[in-house]
């Protein structure tokens, strides 16, 4: 349970950062206040400290995944291996209504700790969308200024570097969000619908 209040905790902090970084963009690369836009040639110091805020969020958002994800990633895999043995076991007692009860709310609440890492995953997921989506809604199209111009490949690069790093991962193997939930759920249905149709022959 402590392992679970601390992964919900950075990660939420994270998401909460992300957010921050969404709702100042449009301030720092189109101040409304401020008719004349900045050349290339100048430094916008209000876009410095942006980034070097994202790069510290991205910085502890790597070092979360490094220490969390295979600490996740073992209590997800040790809980799937024990769903998977007691839907083995309810498929066997399929007649018995109440051994088969008891079997499914034990797997209703493992399975609900696996969806809350899925759900955290997602919730990172929504916020590094959300900022993306900042980004390309931007008015700075609608500009046609040297500096906005001058920004595309910028926001571009931030874009895709969000969707890398802004994720609840172990490296490019297993993202844990809603799909992967969904994913163990028809894992599981399958292995006992096939389990009960062996155990129903015999």
């Amino acid at each position: 349970m402590s392992l679970d209040s601390l992964v919900f905790f950075f990660y939420l902090i994270i998401s909460q950062e992300i957010l921050i970084l969404k709702n100042t963009l449009e301030f720092i690369i189109l101040p409304r206040n401020i008719k004349i836009i900045l050349p290339v040639k100048k430094t916008n110091p209000e876009l410095k400290q942006w980034l070097e805020l994202r790069k510290k969020i991205v910085a502890l958002a790597d070092q979360t995944n490094d220490f969390f994800s295979p600490v996740m990633a073992l209590v997800i895999s040790m809980s799937t291996i024990s769903i998977c043995s007691h839907t083995f076991t309810a498929a066997n007692y399929a007649t018995s209504l109440t051994i088969v009860s008891v079997l499914f709310m034990y797997i209703f609440w493992v399975g609900t700790q696996i969806f809350c890492y899925c759900m955290v995953g997602q919730i990172l997921r929504n916020c590094s969308d959300a900022l993306n989506k900042e980004i390309y809604r931007l008015p700075w199209m609608e500009n046609f200024s040297t500096h906005c111009y001058a920004m595309i490949p910028i926001l571009h690069m931030i874009s895709v570097d969000s969707q890398q790093s802004f994720a609840v991962k172990i490296s490019t193997l297993l993202t844990f969000n809603y799909e992967f939930f969904i994913s163990i759920i028809s894992f599981v249905l399958t292995y006992f619908f096939v389990l009960y149709q062996f155990s129903d022959s015999e």
